[in-house]
């Protein structure tokens, strides 16, 4: 591994005064890079903070025994300071949760790289190889970070991702620029400084299970619970798993959907055919956490009478709207299918990933109600964008298609 100078912070009077040393260099861009854990824990924990500017020792600093992060929090926010990661949302969700504020403006060396052709989500590593011509020593990438002290191995693993952020920046500021497309990242890096953007809004939680479940009626009780288990991780720091596993969740919302299926068949006189199945309470779950059993015992009756009365399943539909493809029109499928396809076609044109061009939520969000300020057809995305849709979506009568 390449030897780099590196400076280990235990000390709140340390940290001030090397971070009072390299102010007065009066950067213009800080690397920062994080070392976490998430096991058990709804939020990253962070371990272990680097910061470098070039030309200076890294500043490794021990997250475990430093109180005072006034020094530190008033270097992130200085505005006239580039802070540069690489794949910066877990980092940022760690400070967001330990500092409740977040560092500006941003530089995402994964994003840039992205926008340069490398891909969705290329590592650090194969960047280091690919534009330095380096092969970075991976020994501790799943070392423990909780146990101290600190093994010498550790720390100077943790610095050296900092000093490659350090040497990789010019080279893909440099090459952003020239394929001018610096402004998309801007744009695109400013929407991760928005703490909202940051943290999963409970409401929609469910859609990352929909896929498991078959029909409007289990659809809605994974988002009633799925909102309660979201809600419950964020407030207690657990692991979603820990609050109910996913499996677990799924067969709760297709005990609750057959409950009603079979009080429905009593009030209209039939008897369903099948295995029959505890209704109310918990079926038979696993590992699940004793606050989410009070919860679900206290949400479970309104759950119930809220879902009496949204029983249409155009109702049903209407409630759960996005991720449920049966809501679109026959019209509204035909401009999604195209519009994919086109915009498509023209990120492969463009050399950069389709979800960063068009991410599937934000289509459909703008196929369902498009408006000229949409994200998708506005800021860096509009010229691109704007004229593919502009085309997908003309009046009705204009395209041919079968019903």
């Amino acid at each position: 591994m390449t030897q780099i100078a590196l400076q280990l912070i235990q000390h709140n009077d340390d940290l001030k005064s090397s971070l009072d040393k390299l102010r007065s260099q009066e950067p213009t861009s800080l690397a920062i890079d994080t070392e976490f854990t998430r096991r058990t824990t709804y939020w990253p924990q962070l371990e272990l903070i680097q910061v470098g500017i070039c030309g200076k020792p890294i500043l490794v600093i021990d997250c475990k025994t430093i109180t005072n992060w006034a020094p530190l929090l008033s270097l992130f926010t200085d505005t006239s300071i580039t802070k540069v990661f690489h794949s910066a949302r877990q980092d940022l969700e760690g400070f967001l949760k330990l500092f409740k504020t977040l560092p500006s403006p941003l530089f995402d060396i994964q994003i840039a790289a992205a926008f340069m052709g490398f891909g969705h989500s290329i590592g650090l590593g194969d960047l280091v190889e690919q534009l330095l011509g380096e092969t970075p020593n991976k020994s501790e990438q799943h070392s423990n970070w909780e146990i101290r002290p600190l093994r010498p191995a550790q720390i100077s693993y943790a610095a050296m991702d900092a000093h490659y952020l350090l040497e990789l920046y010019p080279i893909v500021r440099e090459q952003l620029e020239s394929l001018g497309r610096s402004e998309w990242l801007i744009e695109f890096c400013e929407l991760l400084e928005q703490p909202l953007r940051l943290v999963t809004n409970p409401e929609h939680a469910w859609v990352k299970l929909r896929s498991h479940l078959k029909n409007e009626s289990e659809l809605f009780f994974c988002k009633e619970f799925s909102t309660l288990r979201e809600r419950l991780a964020q407030d207690a720091n657990y692991n979603r798993t820990r609050v109910i596993n996913d499996a677990d969740l799924v067969q709760l919302c297709q005990q609750m959907a057959f409950h009603v299926r079979e009080q429905n068949n009593e009030i209209n006189g039939t008897e369903y055919e099948g295995e029959s199945t505890l209704p109310i309470p918990l079926p038979s779950l696993d590992k699940v956490a004793p606050e989410f059993i009070n919860a679900f015992n206290e949400v479970q009756e309104t759950s119930l009478k809220a879902f009496e009365h949204i029983t249409h399943f155009r109702q049903l539909r209407s409630h759960l709207r996005h991720g449920l493809g049966t809501l679109f029109t026959s019209i509204q499928q035909k401009q999604l299918f195209d519009a994919k396809v086109r915009l498509n076609a023209e990120a492969n044109r463009l050399v950069m990933p389709m979800h960063y061009l068009a991410p599937s939520a934000m289509l459909d969000d703008y196929i369902l109600t498009p408006h000229d300020e949409h994200p998708l057809v506005s800021g860096w995305r509009k010229s691109i964008t704007q004229p593919i849709l502009k085309e997908v979506l003309a009046p009705a009568q204009n395209l041919t298609f079968e019903e």
